[in-house]
């Protein structure tokens, strides 16, 4: 059982009390290592399901930060994104686990089920659905990723709830860009935002605790938001 040389921390890594997500860093290397799977782009990747109570967003005492950091986590980890039925409609009770999803209404306009569409879009647009993906850096509140490579998509996910500000990836240190280029998030933005670096570090630094999925975009002007 190669797993339990990996784990580093058996702490909860987005809900509950004393989160790290050093440990699923940990697992995350070891699962991309060669020769661990014959095809890693087969795994299945979930929060929650119907075999073990409660839902993520019950977990997560509803916290919609750490909520979509976790569906991001599962929707860009390299593997197949599985979403429990009535996650995405905000379904958070303790006993939802099992709830009918037709007394949801199959609401279009809730916000899980808009952010849900929003990462299956990036998923599509930016080819990242079946790429390599490299651990960046993992610590107790933040873990970075790539897929499809350094200039590819950078993936930053945290455990902070909404209230927390000012997160500083520590060694996220994205590749200058190219002229004419700028590194920009696109995930839950209206238009690209600018990402904002560190002048003496090189980290990329986060304005909220929203998960942040970094691209290069053509241009300036259409970037003038910031993450």
């Amino acid at each position: 059982d190669w797993s339990s040389d990996v784990c580093s921390s058996d702490l909860p890594a987005f809900c509950g009390p004393n989160l790290d997500l050093t440990g699923v860093g940990s697992v995350m290397k070891a699962q991309l290592q060669d020769g661990r799977y014959a095809r890693p782009d087969l795994l299945g990747n979930f929060v929650d399901n119907h075999d073990l109570p409660p839902r993520i967003g019950y977990s997560c005492k509803d916290e919609k930060t750490r909520v979509m950091n976790a569906l991001a986590f599962t929707m860009f980890s390299r593997g197949i994104p599985i979403i429990y039925a009535g996650t995405e409609q905000g379904m958070a009770e303790k006993d939802d686990f099992r709830n009918s999803l037709w007394n949801t209404g199959y609401r279009r306009d809730h916000e899980l089920y808009n952010f849900m569409a929003d990462m299956n879009r990036i998923r599509r647009d930016y080819n990242v659905s079946s790429v390599d993906a490299e651990v960046v850096v993992s610590s107790q509140t933040h873990l970075v990723f790539t897929r499809r490579g350094k200039w590819g998509v950078w993936i930053c996910l945290n455990n902070l709830n909404s209230t927390e500000y000012g997160l500083v990836y520590t060694g996220a240190r994205l590749p200058p860009a190219p002229d004419g280029q700028t590194w920009a998030n696109v995930l839950w933005s209206r238009k690209p935002a600018r990402a904002e670096i560190d002048e003496n570090t090189g980290d990329f630094m986060a304005r909220d605790s929203f998960p942040k999925v970094l691209v290069l975009e053509i241009g300036r002007a259409s970037c003038r938001e910031r993450v």
